[in-house]
């Protein structure tokens, strides 16, 4: 297969995934008590995948996995087609992980970040051959993003742990692409900035 059946046959199963998603929300708008846990097995792997990225443990992913499908159930009164549901999905989970960083920060002001300030502020390549390396570099910059203005630490995830263009940020996100590039530009200032003041602390 060449890359661009690939890439059509990819597209194409995102397609009928969110057909099935949609299809499952309707059905549980019109009272099917069923629908809700086909929605629940159609977001879990992506959005469990998303999780794992950001947080440390099993344990956490699990719990704010949990907290994140109840927050998408809740908040799908108010979807407006923007975005794509699983899109939409995602965001409430990465939002999810965010807070729970925040209170991991709170918690613990220092965690021995420094020494990969210059690995996680690189423009991101292809992915890293070494997936691990990867995911804990992912890992480590979302607890630093979680000093961060929510709209900037999204921003920088996205671009720096998920591999987004600027393009894709600016439409997942639904923001123009100049207020992205400054919220990336803002973030990355303001991560210098502590993780400086971070190494000037007695320890």
């Amino acid at each position: 297969m060449v890359i661009g059946e690939s890439g059509a046959w990819a597209a194409r199963l995102r397609g009928e995934g969110e057909d099935r998603l949609s299809e499952s929300i309707a059905g549980l708008r019109g009272g099917d008590r069923r629908a809700a846990r086909l929605v629940v097995s159609i977001l879990e792997p992506a959005m469990r995948r998303a999780l794992t990225r950001l947080l440390r443990s099993q344990g956490e992913v699990d719990d704010v996995l949990q907290e994140s499908l109840w927050a998408f159930f809740r908040a799908l009164p108010h979807f407006r087609g923007e975005t794509t549901l699983l899109q939409f999905a995602l965001r409430i989970a990465r939002l999810q992980a965010f807070t729970l960083l925040r209170r991991a920060q709170r918690e613990s002001a220092r965690d021995g970040l420094f020494g990969v300030a210059q690995e996680v502020f690189v423009e991101p390549s292809r992915a890293p051959h070494d997936e691990l390396l990867q995911r804990e570099l992912a890992g480590r910059l979302a607890r630093l993003c979680a000093r961060l203005p929510v709209k900037q630490a999204e921003a920088v995830l996205l671009r720096f742990a998920f591999d987004y263009s600027v393009i894709e940020i600016a439409t997942e996100t639904n923001t123009p692409l100049n207020t992205v590039r400054t919220r990336l530009r803002l973030g990355r200032a303001m991560l210098r900035r502590l993780l400086l003041l971070d190494a000037e602390q007695p320890i």
